[in-house]
């Protein structure tokens, strides 16, 4: 890569939340539900699901871990989906 007319090396990225190492141009989703990019030794991630939901009265809004979606479950008993 050239940056101000100077070759630089280009970096591998560091993945915060696992330790592991990927190279420039890489694309890659987290276990914690995050889409991450490495940008020259740069890394970006966003979360895969969509920020903030309402939820019914007396339910909580939860993401799923493993399908990154949001999940509805009762405040009173939290094994319980709300419908």
């Amino acid at each position: 890569m050239i940056r101000n007319g100077v070759i630089v090396p280009q970096v591998s990225c560091i993945d915060p939340y696992d330790g592991s190492m990927y190279p420039p141009g890489s694309e890659w989703n987290t276990d914690h539900c995050m889409k991450c990019n490495c940008l020259g030794g740069e890394m970006e991630c966003c979360s895969r699901y969509n920020g903030v939901v309402g939820a019914p009265e007396g339910c909580e809004a939860v993401v799923n871990p493993e399908t990154c979606q949001y999940e509805m479950y009762r405040i009173d008993n939290p094994s319980e989906p709300c419908i």
